[in-house]
């Protein structure tokens, strides 16, 4: 899948399905940014707020003449025309259902060419947290979508947490005591790393790519 949080919690609270065993290409394509040797030297920490990159930007990385269809395939899919209420109507048009084939045909071949180097399974431990990430927000959701809906990879996802002690009070996530400093704690208005970045830059480039 490529960004699987949406997905995954549609189908658990809409239709009571867990979804799991999740491969999630958008990590891979953090990962294989991350390793490569023209970053590595300006990225050493894998906790640093990343900008994640959209589904038709990581596509640019294929060959083309690697691709199962043509690039152009996405001019198919333009929902302009009734907007996102499109993918609502039954049977879906014939547009839509070739759009996301060739998506689907050319999703393997987006993680063909990403996966070399990569550890895949830190890929897989990701994935698992990654999928849980809008699901587990059991609660309504904070009033400020901003720290929740934006594009940046959250926090802890390509690492675990050691301990789950303060809820940050921006995307509602729990995490170390050590995420925050002494007086925003004492504030109570402790905030992540990511959204800490939100705040500072006013939301900036918090519209997926």
């Amino acid at each position: 899948m490529f960004d699987c949080r949406d997905e995954a919690d549609t189908l658990h609270k809409m239709h009571g399905t867990w979804l799991a065993h999740v491969v999630d290409v958008q990590l891979i394509n953090v990962l294989s940014w991350r390793i490569s040797p023209r970053n590595k030297m300006r990225n050493r920490d894998i906790n640093s707020v990343h900008l994640l990159k959209g589904w038709k930007t990581c596509m640019r990385k294929i060959p083309r003449n690697s691709l199962k269809c043509s690039p152009n395939f996405y001019s198919t899919g333009n929902t302009r025309d009734g907007g996102r209420n499109v993918w609502e109507k039954r049977p879906l048009e014939e547009r839509l259902v070739i759009y996301w084939a060739a998506g689907t045909l050319n999703m393997f071949t987006l993680y063909e060419t990403l996966k070399t180097g990569v550890d895949m399974e830190l890929v897989s431990e990701a994935s698992g947290r990654y999928v849980d990430y809008f699901r587990s927000l059991y609660d309504a959701l904070p009033v400020e979508t901003e720290y929740i809906f934006h594009s940046y990879l959250p926090h802890n996802i390509l690492t675990e947490a050691t301990s789950l002690d303060l809820q940050c009070t921006g995307c509602r996530k729990l995490f170390a005591r050590e995420e925050f400093n002494e007086d925003s704690i004492r504030s109570e208005i402790q905030k992540c790393r990511v959204c800490r970045w939100i705040f500072h830059n006013g939301g900036e480039f918090c519209k997926k790519n």
